[in-house]
């Protein structure tokens, strides 16, 4: 079972909404693999750096690697509608797909 800091069941609905849309089907993802690992707190789900982050207690191996490739993924997929992305921005980096991605202004 998945749940969240303080112990609670952390739905797989509410991981969904901690970020944008596109990453729908990487928190599923996740989510599944997770249920594998037995007894999972997490403890955030969010964007950082253009990428997904998870943060949980799940520390095997296994978990670890399947996160780190999971961040890794996210960073080609638009968070806004799952399409091929890549990193863009200065300051505030996104994975954007390009019709996502918002022209610069160079009046």
């Amino acid at each position: 079972m998945i749940t969240d800091a303080r112990g609670r069941p952390f739905p797989l609905e509410d991981a969904k909404g901690c970020v944008n849309k596109g990453w729908a089907s990487l928190i599923e993802e996740a989510w599944a693999f997770l249920e594998t690992q037995g007894d999972v707190r997490v403890f955030q789900v969010k964007e950082k750096f253009g990428g997904l982050r998870i943060y949980s207690n799940a520390t095997s191996n296994a978990a670890t690697k399947f996160l780190d490739a999971l961040e890794n993924k996210s960073s080609t997929i638009c968070e806004e509608c799952g399409a091929p992305g890549k990193l863009s921005g200065s300051g505030w980096w996104r994975a954007l797909c390009p019709a996502h991605t918002p022209v610069k202004d160079h009046s």
